[in-house]
């Protein structure tokens, strides 16, 4: 039974170390698969302090990394501020 576990093991071992990837490309894969080509989200945050809180509702959309948008959709007093990014052309950094 140890020479099986110690097989599954070594063949463990070997697999991985054919899939080795650096740092970069496993951060690279893992943000490609979060983003995909768009995304939507409804977002709540809460601010809490000692002396109050205070909640806050978002709608957000994004287009890749190059353009998004955030309504703020909560509270009344601030419902309506929009933040957008989008990228410019020829530059290739988003702004």
């Amino acid at each position: 039974m140890k020479k099986l576990h110690l097989i599954i093991l070594l063949a463990m071992i070997a697999g991985t170390a054919l899939d080795a990837q650096t740092a970069k490309e496993i951060i690279a894969k893992s943000e490609a698969q979060m983003n995909g080509e768009s995304s939507y989200s409804e977002m709540k945050m809460t601010i809490i302090r000692p002396k109050w809180t205070r909640e806050m509702t978002m709608k957000s959309w994004a287009i890749g990394t190059d353009y998004s948008l955030i309504l703020v959709t909560g509270p009344a007093r601030d419902k309506g501020i929009g933040f957008k990014r989008k990228k410019r052309s020829g530059t290739g950094s988003p702004k």
